[in-house]
């Protein structure tokens, strides 16, 4: 036993090994448990930190859009990656800020790909990703093909009318 001086109390091997060991594993989880991440101040910084899935975060302006990227960690063979477009660029118009603005995806990239990606390129990296911004993403992508379709639908009808009238003097 331990004895304190002057009235203190005792205190016993067990607590101070007991208080020693919680204080140990609450370091160990601080520092091991990804809540401590770098704060890359460029992308190539997160792209650095990405290939090796070591935390990591990243907010910037990539085609006047503001971007959030936090490598969250390891999970299997993949490397996860939340990305966030907190802020449209000025002068965006409304339904676009509307559709994205403030929406986030996680990608889940296999390690063995990451050194051949740029995280901030969304051609790289949206097949591996999932969520609201990604949603976004494809109903943009179906408005402007549904546009095109209706733009060229006459076209489109005379090059029809032309194959069948071909197919008929046959």
């Amino acid at each position: 036993m331990i004895v304190g001086t002057r009235g203190a109390k005792e205190i016993s091997v067990k607590k101070v090994i007991l208080i020693i060991f919680i204080i140990g594993i609450a370091v160990w989880f601080f520092f091991f448990s990804n809540l401590i991440k770098k704060n890359c101040a460029t992308i190539e910084c997160f792209n650095e930190q990405a290939i090796k899935c070591s935390s990591a975060k990243f907010t910037g302006i990539i085609d006047n859009n503001v971007f959030k990227y936090v490598i969250k960690g390891s999970k299997g063979d993949s490397c996860l990656i939340d990305i966030k477009l907190e802020r449209m660029g000025i002068g965006t118009p409304i339904e676009l800020i509307n559709l994205f603005e403030g929406k986030s995806m996680e990608c889940r990239i296999p390690k063995e790909k990451i050194s051949q990606l740029s995280i901030n390129k969304m051609k790289d990296v949206i097949n591996y990703c999932s969520g609201p911004l990604k949603e976004s993403i494809y109903e943009l992508i179906i408005k402007k093909l549904y546009g095109l379709v209706v733009q060229n639908i006459g076209d489109i009808l005379n090059q029809v009318d032309k194959e069948l009238f071909e197919l008929k003097n046959i």
